[in-house]
């Protein structure tokens, strides 16, 4: 049985999306290179930026990097943070929201996990 796999010519990097697994090795329709299997790099599909109302904001504190969490992005830094030295961090894209959370050891719930299509086992589909 095939499997589909995205395949990309040795010669003239000309990509196939979603070609059968039978297609591996095979020439290219450039006549210069075989099909091998595209790994890609596919980090750079989630560096697109977020629309600014959708971004993730947190305030550091350069010297000490404790992190506080804004209830709302799209509000002013309260005074009181402002005058402690806290700095407003705005996260513009999904590799950076990733980033900050693999260094603080958080996991970001929105971009990781689908709330909505879940099956409760005990109550039927929601």
């Amino acid at each position: 049985m095939a499997v589909l796999h995205d395949l990309i010519c040795s010669a003239c990097e000309e990509v196939v999306v979603d070609a059968s697994s039978t297609g591996i090795g095979t020439f290219c329709r450039c006549g210069n290179g075989t099909l091998e299997i595209f790994y890609g790099n596919w980090g750079k599909r989630k560096a697109t930026p977020f629309d600014p109302a959708l971004r993730t904001v947190v305030y550091e504190h350069p010297g000490t990097k404790k992190i506080i969490y804004p209830g709302r992005n799209d509000a002013e830094m309260p005074e009181r943070y402002r005058v402690q030295g806290y700095e407003r961090i705005e996260l513009k894209s999904l590799s950076e929201v990733d980033r900050f959370s693999k260094k603080h050891g958080l996991v970001n719930e929105a971009a990781h996990y689908n709330r909505g299509n879940s099956y409760d086992h005990e109550r039927g589909r929601r």
